[in-house]
């Protein structure tokens, strides 16, 4: 993904609270750590390294258009 994702209010307030970048974010998305999972509700999952190696779950919409949430996960 080149672009930065566009990001749901809820997904602005969350990346707030948990000290998240939209560069995080972007780099997960370049840099996953495999294929998408399903998520609820048909949203996709996305688990990645951010810019400094830490690994973030990023949750999309279907269409993978939206960022829904993110949340920092343990390697």
């Amino acid at each position: 993904m080149d672009n930065k994702p566009a990001l749901s209010r809820h997904a602005r307030k969350r990346l707030v609270l948990r000290g998240i970048t939209e560069e995080d974010v972007v780099s997960a998305l370049s840099r996953p750590l495999g294929p998408p999972k399903a998520g609820d509700g048909g949203n996709i999952v996305i688990d990645g390294y951010s810019r400094d190696g830490k690994v973030l779950r990023v949750i999309l919409s279907s269409d993978r258009e939206l960022v829904v949430s993110a949340m920092w996960r343990s390697k």
